[in-house]
């Protein structure tokens, strides 16, 4: 009943041993590991090959930010925090938002960062500020090299056979004003196939649906979007 579940549920019953997998992304598996100590070591599950066709979807981001309109001076402001939260891996910046306050939520040994028990109950992967601004994801897990070679080694099998998304960066009008009601029926309706409360044949109705709701017209849209695009990248 996994499909079922809320998203703190799910997590719970994970990290209890409960349930073996749950849907999750990258942000995710790094909360897990020190959550889950040496209980059992948590990895991320490859793309299951059904087809010779079958690949993973690549998705580079999921969300962007947007400043209202407002004085110069508080546009201003406001980017200098998203420039302070991009800061790159290594520096003070990345250092202070990922890991905390040294002494406090880590110390040093032998110039490695090791977790301090008030980052159990105060961990900085846990505060929404990353979905602010975001440095490029560098692949460590302070304490557990095993964590970091588990994940390169699920880029490593998956990055090559991707299929990156042809609208990533473009935008539809349509997708962000309808994009919640476009995935109420899309959401359901997968879910309803894949634990069989519903045959497979039903998810061709709940394409005509999404289409009718939207998804035509924003299909039109990003197809629009991506032509001008590559029109002007060809300039």
């Amino acid at each position: 009943d996994e499909r079922t579940l809320s998203g703190v549920d799910a997590k719970t019953r994970f990290y209890n041993g409960k349930i073996l997998s749950l849907v999750d992304g990258y942000v995710a598996y790094q909360t897990a590991i020190p959550l889950v100590k040496d209980d059992f070591a948590v990895d991320i599950g490859r793309v299951y090959n059904a087809a010779p066709s079958a690949a993973p979807w690549l998705i580079a981001d999921f969300s962007y930010v947007v400043f209202k309109k407002a004085a110069k001076d508080r546009v201003k402001l406001l980017l200098r925090v998203v420039d302070y939260l991009t800061a790159p891996f290594g520096s003070a910046e990345y250092e202070l938002s990922h890991f905390g306050v040294e002494g406090q939520h880590f110390k040093r040994t032998n110039g490695e960062i090791e977790r301090l028990p008030l980052a159990d109950t105060e961990n900085p992967n846990s505060l929404p500020i990353r979905y602010i601004g975001q440095a490029p994801q560098a692949i460590y897990y302070p304490g557990n090299p095993e964590a970091t070679k588990r994940q390169h080694a699920y880029l490593a099998d998956t990055i090559p056979n991707g299929i990156t998304n042809a609208a990533q960066g473009l935008q539809s009008a349509t997708n962000d004003s309808n994009n919640v009601t476009m995935e109420k029926i899309i959401g359901p309706a997968f879910v309803d196939v894949v634990i069989g409360r519903k045959p497979l044949s039903a998810w061709d109705e709940a394409i005509k649906q999404w289409r009718s709701a939207g998804g035509a017209k924003v299909a039109e849209e990003f197809a629009k979007e991506y032509a001008a695009a590559k029109d002007e990248g060809g300039k």
